[in-house]
Parts: C-alpha cells; sequence; structure tokens
C-alpha cells in the first residue's frame, strides 16, 4: 500500500465517501478509458472493422470507466482539503471548497495518468490535489489593500520587527496584539490581507506566451515516478529562470513554493528557519518573482 493511500485510509472522513481503488482496479479502469478514447478516435476518423454501434458502446464504457475512477478518488481529496483545514492554510475557503479544488486535480490526474509505469494512482494524484487547492487558496487571498489596510499593515510590520529585536525571536500574533492594542485574530486577519497571492499558473516564460509552462506545472510533476514530458520543460524552464536569483532568493523560494521537498512553507517558517524578520522574507520573495517574470532586476 502506497504511504498517500495508508495515510488517507487512516483519516476520519465521512463514512458516505467510497473507498479508494486497488491497484488492479486503477489499471482495469485506466484501461477501459483507453479503449474508450481509441474508439471515440476510429468513430471521428470514419474508418474501422468495427461497426458504428461497436465504438459508441466502447467508447460510453471510457466515459464510465473515468466518471467511475474520478469519484472513486473523493476520499483523496477530501483527506488533503481536511489537513490543510487543521493546519489553518484558508480562512476563506471551506473543508467542501477545498474538496471541490481538490477533484479538479483528480480530474487532471486521470487524464494524464499512466498505467503502464507501475506507480499507485493515490501518489501521482497527491500532487495535483493539492497544487490544485493551493492554487485556489492563492486566489482567494486578497492581493490589493486599501489604503487605510496598508497603513495598519504596515503599522504590523514596524511592530513585529521591533519586538523581533526586543525579544530575540520571532513574536507571536498576541505579542503584537499587545502592543498595538488589538485582539490577536485581528493581528491574524491583516497577516491574511497582507498575503500576496502569488498564482502558480503563472508562466515561467517571460511576456507569459501560450504554452508557457507554470509552477504548477513543474511541481505536480515532481517525484511522480513518471516522464512527464510538459513536468521536463517546465523544470528547465524554471531551472535557467531561478539563475536569475541570488542565494539567498533562490533558497527562500525553494522553502515557500516546496521545490525541494514538495511541501510549501510560510512566510513565518521561511522566517523563523533562517533567523531573519518577516519583513525581509517578504521582500525577498517580492524582489524574486519580480525577476522571475522579467518585470524588473530588484536587487536582494
Amino acid at each position: 500500500m502506497s504511504t498517500a493511500m495508508h495515510l488517507v485510509k487512516q483519516t476520519d472522513l465521512p463514512k458516505d465517501l467510497p473507498e479508494l481503488l486497488t491497484a488492479e482496479q486503477e489499471v482495469e479502469l485506466a484501461k477501459r478509458i483507453e479503449a474508450g478514447l481509441y474508439a471515440q478516435f476510429l468513430l471521428a476518423k470514419g474508418a474501422s472493422q468495427y461497426t458504428p454501434a461497436q465504438l459508441r458502446l466502447v467508447a460510453a464504457d471510457g466515459r464510465a470507466a473515468f466518471e467511475h475512477f474520478v469519484t472513486a478518488n473523493v476520499r483523496l481529496s477530501a483527506w488533503w482539503a481536511r489537513k490543510r483545514a487543521v493546519r489553518g492554510a484558508s480562512a476563506l475557503l471551506t473543508v467542501d471548497d477545498l474538496t471541490h479544488e481538490g477533484m479538479l486535480g483528480v480530474i487532471r490526474a486521470v487524464q494524464k495518468f499512466d498505467y503502464t509505469q507501475g506507480f499507485k494512482f493515490s501518489t501521482y494524484a497527491l500532487h495535483w490535489v493539492r497544487l490544485h487547492q493551493q492554487r485556489a487558496i492563492a486566489k482567494a487571498t486578497p492581493a490589493a489593500l486599501s489604503s487605510s489596510d496598508q497603513e495598519r499593515c504596515r503599522e504590523l510590520l514596524m511592530v513585529t520587527s521591533q519586538l523581533g529585536t526586543d525579544l530575540g525571536r520571532t513574536p507571536s500574533d498576541a505579542d503584537v496584539a499587545a502592543v498595538m492594542g488589538v485582539s490577536p485574530m485581528g493581528i491574524a486577519q491583516m497577516r491574511a490581507m497582507m498575503s500576496r497571492a502569488v498564482s502558480l499558473d503563472a508562466p515561467l516564460s517571460e511576456g507569459g506566451r501560450d504554452g508557457s509552462s507554470s509552477l504548477l506545472d513543474f511541481l505536480a510533476g515532481r517525484d511522480c515516478g513518471g516522464h512527464d514530458n510538459d513536468h521536463d520543460i517546465a523544470a528547465q524552464q524554471l531551472s535557467q529562470l531561478m539563475e536569475r536569483l541570488s542565494h539567498r532568493e533562490r533558497r527562500v523560494i525553494s522553502e515557500v513554493f516546496g521545490l525541494d521537498t514538495g511541501e510549501p512553507q510560510s512566510v513565518t517558517e521561511v522566517a523563523d528557519k533562517y533567523r531573519l524578520p518577516v519583513v525581509k522574507v517578504r521582500g525577498l520573495i517580492e524582489g524574486a518573482m519580480a525577476k522571475l517574470r522579467g518585470e524588473q532586476q530588484v536587487a536582494a
């Protein structure tokens, strides 16, 4: 049993969710999907040893297999949505919202899954589920602030930086709230406002040309056990663009997007790890993303 499947089975999820497929069932469904697609191709071509009625029957069976494959993996999406909710990854999206977004990742994974490679679907699909949910969280994060909100956020950054110096550690929300005269919940809301929504769909190529690969393409393809051409292209483009960054920028970007580990870290976690002020880490991220997009050269 794969690690991903074991974790999903051990998670306390609603009882009415369908059970995950066995490896044998995955292969059977994948073959039926493949046969259905080929039948559709022959129907469109108009020349085959089979009758149109036979081909339509196989094509319909392929569509049914695709639907079965997708719905059988609701548990995978729900598990990761619940995990994000427990971590407090998003206060703007519910578990149901994240599960729905994750199902878009399941659909994409079923479309790209190659059963001949011999690896479990849950291992492959988990990357797509996780990253579609992450993209939804990024899109739901406010990117534009009013002038009054900007002033509040500037004050928050100044107080956080000063407290960090005074305390010799990253201050908690309660520490900052006590100085600013607001509740810890208010501090959390301000931090959410400050989060810049860096889309994982942003093209890696300059100018955003059609067909450009994105960070989503790169991250979803890593560690999946197969050879995905989209991933290879994205990896090559990302490697070239990362050369524009300073060593510190590369290190921070790798941590924030989970380029090396597959586990994205929050700005606060990265700041704690490298003993840097949160405002400094945010500045490094903004400067690095500007360089990656070719907008301007920003000094680290």
